[in-house]
């Protein structure tokens, strides 16, 4: 059996690899090469790849990253335009592009890396190229963005005329006249019509006004209760199923929430990223968001939803994301 040094050094030389390779390389089967690739990568060492060229995985060093790009050929059409166009633009937003883009974006993995900016209590999903780091993606979104805006373009009207010609001037001094008639009468128009507000107007309107004003503070306050309720009762969810919340997150008030999770089990406390929903009917992209931030954060997924998932949805859960948990909550 080859030595541990003996592989990295072939890797540093080769890599990515294939388990096939190696195995070539020091005389031994191909599936003791995979084992001996798979522990490597359980311990951090080696990389693998979601792509896969046959039925097996590239395996590389940190570092390695961009000789991916070798095996690009090696995808299906519509994946590999997807990897050509995100490598020219460097980073897409999800929603504005085609629904066939937005699914081979979810999976060329090794390429397509997921990456958000909150906006309006929104969270916008883009993809970045795999090489370009997170913190220049979010730099070069919002550059794109301003770059895209219309610029509104505003010029003063022009009256053709200069103020020498003698048409300019008559058209001017009537105007100028009735200015200083109606400079000289606005004292006496402001006290009349301030006479007439203090005569006309009831005293009940001043009472009106108040009361309005107070209505509104209390639906404000009704709004803020209800807010509050939800968010204990989700808390509270938690707590009666032994669920510890690690840290949370509003999105949108009373709309929802994010959470890291942590859920004992008999074989340890596990971890969970969980999106807490509130809304009639979850759709694909409801689902996709949730799957790719659990991604992002290398942690399993929950969906937790007062709702209930659309025809499509249900499909695209079977098909994409069947390892989210999805747990309906009723709140009252």
């Amino acid at each position: 059996m080859p030595k541990e040094e003996e592989i990295i050094n072939f890797l540093r030389s080769r890599g990515p690899i294939i388990p096939s390779q190696l195995a070539d390389a020091f005389k031994t089967s191909i599936l003791i090469a995979s084992a001996i690739l798979s522990e490597l990568s359980s311990r951090g060492i080696v990389k693998v790849s979601a792509l896969k060229v046959g039925n097996s995985p590239l395996y590389y060093l940190p570092g390695q990253e961009s000789k991916l790009q070798d095996y690009i050929p090696k995808l299906n059409d519509k994946d590999r335009q997807t990897v050509l166009i995100l490598k020219e633009k460097m980073v897409l937003q999800d929603s504005l592009l085609d629904p066939l883009t937005r699914v081979s974006l979810r999976q060329i993995k090794d390429f397509a890396k997921p990456f958000f900016i909150k906006r309006d209590n929104n969270e916008i999903l883009f993809w970045r190229w795999y090489l370009l780091n997170e913190e220049s993606a979010k730099k070069l979104a919002i550059f794109q963005e301003k770059k895209e805006e219309k610029l509104e373009i505003t010029e003063k009207p022009r009256t053709g005329l200069k103020e020498e010609d003698s048409a300019f001037k008559e058209a001017k001094e009537p105007k100028i006249k009735e200015t200083r008639i109606l400079e000289q009468q606005m004292p006496q128009i402001a006290k009349q019509e301030e006479k007439e507000r203090t005569v006309q107007k009831p005293i009940m309107s001043i009472f009106e006004e108040k009361n309005i004003v107070i209505q509104k503070s209390k639906r404000q306050k009704t709004k803020a209760q209800e807010q509050t309720e939800f968010l204990s009762q989700i808390t509270s969810f938690f707590e009666k199923n032994s669920i510890i919340v690690e840290s949370q997150e509003i999105i949108s008030k009373n709309k929802e929430f994010n959470f890291i999770i942590k859920i004992k089990t008999p074989f340890g406390d596990l971890n969970y990223f969980c999106k807490v929903l509130n809304k009639k009917s979850i759709n694909e992209a409801d689902l996709s968001k949730v799957f790719v931030q659990a991604q992002s954060k290398k942690i399993p997924a929950m969906l937790l939803t007062t709702g209930k998932l659309t025809k499509k949805a249900k499909e695209f859960f079977s098909r994409e994301v069947s390892s989210l948990i999805i747990k309906e909550i009723k709140i009252q």
